[in-house]
């Protein structure tokens, strides 16, 4: 992990603390306040154009914030995010040791069947753009997602500040699926219950948009790996989650095949 990310991970969540309840675009502004002093070289190759899915997803996905809904007033109710626990100062939180990592793998849905329910989109093709992910979009601007299912049945694909905000990594995991773009995903060995992803260069890293609720399951199963600064930067298939027994592998072998 960069010296940079870390200290720009430190100071989100110390954010989001202190405000209880941050919105996605508030998160997005933040972190490009973060890498605005930055030499342009470290600006570009480290965090791109969005930095906040390099310094914000990896919190996301290991469940240091978590998302939330402000009902406080009824008219103006907001999808967001809100703080759980600062990695660097707590170590490992009591959830994270509780959490049931085959249960949740067990309740999770083939990632063929997740598409058909996302809300039918009601706009024409021609107003479309693919993108390089295989989606559609609305174009440059306030982009809006779009994906078809193998029926050609166009559907909406749910933002990030939406209840399900896994969505989007649930839609290019699907693309890779319906075009056949993967084979083997997982490099696993049943004799140390060690698992990697592999890290396919198709549109996008893929292990660095895996659907988050089965990568936090994979990181549950052994705690400690909250540990590690390296589960708090991009995914790659160096990472190894450990403690996955031969059932959590049947698991994941049924969500995406």
């Amino acid at each position: 992990m960069s010296d940079s990310l870390f200290e720009f991970q430190d100071k989100i969540l110390q954010w989001i603390k202190n405000e209880s309840f941050v919105t996605w675009q508030q998160i997005k502004d933040n972190c490009n306040d973060f890498i605005y002093f930055l030499p342009k070289e470290e600006k570009t190759n480290k965090y791109g154009k969005n930095p906040e899915y390099r310094i914000f997803l990896p919190l996301l996905r290991n469940g240091c914030v978590e998302v939330a809904r402000n009902t406080e007033r009824l008219t103006h109710e907001k999808n967001g995010f809100c703080f759980v626990w600062n990695w660097r100062r707590d170590g490992i939180p009591t959830a994270a040791a509780d959490f049931d990592s085959l249960g949740v793998l067990r309740s999770f849905p083939r990632i063929r069947d997740m598409i058909k329910f996302f809300p039918p989109a009601d706009v024409s093709k021609d107003s479309l753009e693919e993108s390089e992910d295989g989606l559609y979009t609305t174009g440059r601007y306030l982009k809006q997602y779009f994906i078809y299912d193998v029926q050609g049945r166009l559907h909406e694909i749910p933002d990030y500040d939406s209840p399900n905000y896994d969505a989007l990594f649930v839609a290019r995991t699907y693309v890779r699926i319906r075009d056949k773009k993967m084979s083997d995903i997982f490099f696993y060995d049943e004799q140390k219950q060690e698992l990697r992803i592999n890290d396919y260069k198709i549109y996008r890293n893929f292990a660095d948009n895996f659907p988050i609720l089965v990568m936090r399951a994979l990181i549950c199963f052994c705690p400690s790996q909250l540990k590690d600064k390296d589960f708090y930067d991009r995914v790659s298939e160096n990472l190894v989650y450990k403690s996955i027994s031969p059932d959590a592998y049947k698991e994941l072998k049924r969500i995406f095949f």
